[in-house]
C-alpha cells in the first residue's frame, strides 16, 4: 500500500513539474498594433496654411498634404532673381573690359594698372554672384517646401494646425501613416531576451481569427528605467486599428 501511495505522489509531482515547465515556455503579454510607416510632417518654411486634408483622408505618394502661402518669400524671390541678373550683366561688361585692357596693354596703348583694376573688379563681381546665387537657391528651396507631399501611400492620422493659421518653420503639422503594412509590437522584460530565437512565435486570437506568427525583429533599445525591450511581428493584411491592443502569448522554444 505504501508503495502505491509513494508511486502516486511521485506521478503527481512529475505531472506538476511538467506543467510548470510548459507554462514557463509561454509568456502572456500585451501587443500594440503599429504602422510600419509613420511620420510627423513638419514645416521647412514658415507660412500661412492655405490647404490641408481632413483626418482619415487617404493620400497617394507624391500628392499634396499641406500647402502654405508666404508672400514675403515670393517677393524675396523676385528681388534675388533681379540681383543675379544685374550681377551677370555687370560681369559680362567687366569681362569685355578686361579683354579690351589686356589687348591695349599688349599693344602698349594701355597701362598694367587699368588691367589689374578691371581684373580685380571682375573677381569681386564673381564672388558677389556666387553669394547671390546661394541666397537665391535658399529662397527657391523654401518656396519649394511650401508644398508638403506624401512620402508614401497613407492616411492622415492626426492634424496639428488649422486653415489660414501661421506656422513657423520646423513646426509639426500632421501625422501621416502608411495605409498597408502593420506590425504587432510587444514590450518584454529584458530577462527574457536570451530566450528569444528564430523559433520563438507569438499566438493570439483576434476578430480576424487565431494566429501563430514568428518574431521578426528585436528592438535593441533597452529602457534603463524599466529594463524592457520590444519585439515586432508583421501582421497579416487585414484592416487592423492603429494602437489596437491585443492579448498574446509569446511561445519560447528552448
Amino acid at each position: 500500500m505504501k508503495t502505491i501511495v509513494a508511486f502516486t505522489l511521485l506521478f503527481l509531482f512529475s505531472d506538476l513539474c511538467s506543467k510548470a515547465v510548459a507554462m514557463e515556455q509561454e509568456l502572456p503579454a500585451i501587443g500594440k498594433v503599429i504602422a510600419l510607416n509613420k511620420v510627423d510632417l513638419s514645416t521647412v518654411s514658415s507660412g500661412y496654411v492655405s490647404w490641408f486634408p481632413e483626418v482619415a483622408s487617404k493620400i497617394k505618394k507624391g500628392e499634396k498634404l499641406i500647402v502654405l502661402e508666404n508672400r514675403q518669400l515670393e517677393f524675396d524671390l523676385q528681388v534675388k532673381q533681379a540681383q543675379v541678373t544685374q550681377l551677370k550683366e555687370k560681369i559680362a561688361y567687366t569681362e569685355n573690359q578686361v579683354k579690351r585692357f589686356s589687348k591695349l596693354y599688349t599693344l602698349k596703348n594701355g597701362t598694367l594698372n587699368e588691367l589689374e583694376l578691371a581684373e580685380h573688379e571682375l573677381s569681386v563681381l564673381k564672388a558677389e554672384l556666387s553669394i547671390a546665387l546661394s541666397k537665391l537657391s535658399e529662397v527657391q528651396y523654401q518656396i519649394q517646401n511650401l508644398v508638403i507631399t506624401a512620402p508614401f501611400d497613407g492616411v492622415v492620422s492626426d492634424r496639428h494646425t488649422g486653415l489660414h493659421q501661421f506656422e513657423p518653420a520646423n513646426t509639426k503639422l500632421l501625422t501621416f501613416i502608411g495605409s498597408v503594412e502593420r506590425s504587432l509590437e510587444i514590450l518584454v522584460s529584458s530577462k527574457h531576451l536570451e530566450r528569444i530565437n528564430s523559433h520563438t512565435t507569438v499566438t493570439f486570437n483576434s476578430r480576424f481569427g487565431a494566429f501563430t506568427l514568428p518574431v521578426a525583429a528585436i528592438i535593441p533599445q533597452i529602457d534603463d528605467t524599466t529594463s524592457m525591450f520590444r519585439v515586432r511581428i508583421p501582421l497579416p493584411d487585414e484592416p487592423w486599428f492603429d494602437n489596437e491592443l491585443i492579448r498574446v502569448n509569446i511561445v519560447f522554444t528552448e
